[in-house]
């Protein structure tokens, strides 16, 4: 199954493959295994996560849930949440290996770490009962001031300065 925002991009698909065309307002409901957000983030939330069927939530859409409470009600639906950040992992090492001049081999490395990392992060999640999705950071002291310094690292010199960003 396959749902667009652009039904003709889904419909193309339709003419190469054997898939069926859902509604991206309903996708999130089909009988499927596993449901892979890959566009919209928020697509996580009260309405859709009790109406979901699938077992395993693993796309590439960023900040799909839409609270922080939903990974709480997947964990209490038992689906299986893989964080974005995990999901998106090695596009992410290839980008930035690619921007900060690394060689393939980095790449390759890397990006053959992730399953470990994500058995560690779903082993961790079991063995405290809890959802795989991160803690939230906890937020700036209301005393911080909001032009606190930024840590200074190397840059490249195209790169503004933070405090000019």
């Amino acid at each position: 199954m396959v749902a667009d925002v652009h039904p003709e991009a889904a419909e193309r698909l339709r003419t190469t493959i054997p898939v069926e065309v859902v509604s991206p307002e309903a996708i999130h409901a089909s009988d499927v295994h596993l449901f892979a957000p890959c566009a919209l983030g928020a697509g996580l939330n009260q309405v859709t996560i009790p109406q979901m069927r699938a077992r395993l939530v693993a796309g590439a859409a960023n900040n799909q849930l839409a609270t922080e409470a939903d990974a709480a009600l997947l964990h209490e639906r038992g689906i299986l949440y893989v964080p974005d950040f995990v999901a998106n992992a090695g596009g992410i090492i290839d980008v930035a290996a690619e921007y900060l001049g690394h060689d393939r081999g980095m790449v390759h490395h890397a990006v053959h770490r992730i399953p470990g990392r994500l058995s560690q992060l779903l082993d961790r999640a079991e063995a405290s009962r809890t959802s795989p999705a991160p803690t939230p950071a906890p937020s700036p002291s209301a005393s911080m001031p909001s032009t606190a310094p930024c840590r200074r690292r190397r840059r490249p010199r195209s790169i503004p300065p933070c405090s000019t960003i």
